[in-house]
């Protein structure tokens, strides 16, 4: 069986040691005068698995001001991040209240379900690729029910909340008096009304001694 060698894999970039074998490799067969330039880069082409183009550049590099320099690295999170910069806070609330409905319906919020999100004319319109990472963005996760993929909150999502909406309850315990005390005293009537569970609003209603000009 013939031995082959295995190509350097395209994108990928170099080390800086990577680089320097190269340049050691072409100079020293320069250097014993073996062939010519362009042969010698062909032969270590063929030896390395990387292209004559990739070596031109490497030997280019090595004798400019700089010399050798590593490879930049590029951010994991740079798609990541641009889509933060591209939906803001408020379509992110919207979609996660349309995921929060389907589990108070007890329905399983899979993402074809989702796909419904592009009826809504207030939020973009999504591609299946772009709402899957955005939602995991959000927190969410997927996981296997009944062979179907569906989404469910990160686990460290949901202790939050859960503790959100606790610290929530414990402050209205220990101010719902205080706040009631302040209307009473008050020069002018504040009736306390309910909107919704824990949540209070005094309502003013002008003395009959106070008069307008």
């Amino acid at each position: 069986m013939e031995n082959t060698t295995l190509k350097h894999p395209q994108g990928k970039a170099l080390s800086l040691g990577e680089k320097q074998i190269l340049v050691n490799m072409v100079n020293y067969r320069v250097n014993q005068r073996y062939d010519s330039l362009s042969k010698i880069i062909q032969t270590v082409a063929v030896e390395t698995g990387i292209s004559e183009k990739t070596i031109y550049s490497v030997r280019k590099e090595h004798s400019s001001a700089l010399g050798l320099q590593p490879a930049k690295r590029q951010s994991k999170n740079l798609t990541s991040l641009s889509r933060d910069k591209t939906y803001d806070e408020g379509t992110k609330s919207s979609i996660r209240r349309i995921v929060h409905d389907f589990f108070r319906k007890n329905t399983p919020p899979t993402l074809n379900i989702l796909l419904l999100v592009n009826k809504d004319e207030h939020l973009p319109n999504f591609s299946r690729t772009t709402l899957h990472r955005l939602i995991k963005d959000m927190g969410f996760v997927y996981t296997k029910r009944d062979r179907k993929s569906m989404l469910i909150e990160k686990p460290k999502i949901i202790s939050w909340r859960h503790r959100y909406l606790r610290e929530i309850r414990t402050f209205w315990k220990q101010n719902y008096n205080s706040i009631a005390q302040n209307c009473i005293r008050s020069s002018q009537y504040y009736p306390l009304t309910l909107l919704s569970q824990n949540i209070f609003y005094c309502k003013m209603t002008r003395p009959a001694t106070i008069t307008t000009s």
